[in-house]
């Protein structure tokens, strides 16, 4: 056999390895990365999302007895008012009269921006699809995507329980139990005093 011929033979070997490894690769690198089509295992305890209640409604000075303060459902009042004023009045920047307490800072939005009118007991994206109350993250999500993301992994809003759902249930904040849906942004606050070193005093790391 002639060198010319040991070197095409070795050659074609060579090729012939190489994408068969390539081929391998790309298989397991294609399995690997592709969407599992099972459904997820069926947990033994369930993660709920808690309601925020208190904030459905006009407060008012009257409590139960429980000491909570009771609130009026919006239709008990719009249902009174003529949809025309209620359309007109919507459009101010700022309540007036019943509602004249009520702060409103959350972007250029307004009144009916979520609320469906006339009666304003439900919600309404921006589809023009009614939201009950129970549901109203999803209106929230409309804008806040990035926070609603993060919220379903974990890293927004806070949680009580275990993470493994194995091991005991698990119950997430709403949105509205950090947020005040009308002026939403977090307020500044006091930082906490640092912790106390059982080593440096009781000044918290001064030396």
């Amino acid at each position: 056999m002639t060198r010319f011929a040991e070197t095409t033979i070795l050659l074609a070997l060579g090729i012939f390895t190489l994408s068969a490894c390539g081929a391998r690769g790309g298989d397991h690198e294609r399995q690997h990365w592709r969407a599992p089509t099972d459904k997820a295992p069926s947990r033994q305890f369930k993660s709920v999302v808690n309601t925020p209640s208190e904030q459905l409604g006009m407060a008012t000075p009257r409590r139960n007895i429980r000491g909570e303060r009771l609130r009026v459902p919006c239709g008990t009042c719009h249902h009174l008012v003529p949809a025309k004023k209620l359309a007109k009045a919507n459009t101010a920047a700022q309540p007036r009269r019943f509602h004249k307490a009520q702060v409103i800072s959350h972007g250029d939005l307004m009144c009916q921006s979520c609320h469906r009118a006339p009666l304003f007991n439900d919600f309404r994206l921006s589809s023009g699809k009614v939201v009950p109350y129970a549901d109203v993250m999803q209106l929230c999500g409309q804008c806040h995507s990035r926070q609603l993301k993060d919220y379903r992994h974990g890293a927004h809003g806070g949680m009580r329980g275990y993470w493994d759902l194995d091991r005991g249930p698990r119950t997430r904040n709403h949105c509205l139990d950090c947020h005040n849906p009308h002026h939403p942004a977090i307020p500044k606050v006091m930082p906490a005093p640092l912790p106390r070193n059982r080593f440096q005093g009781s000044e918290g790391g001064k030396t």
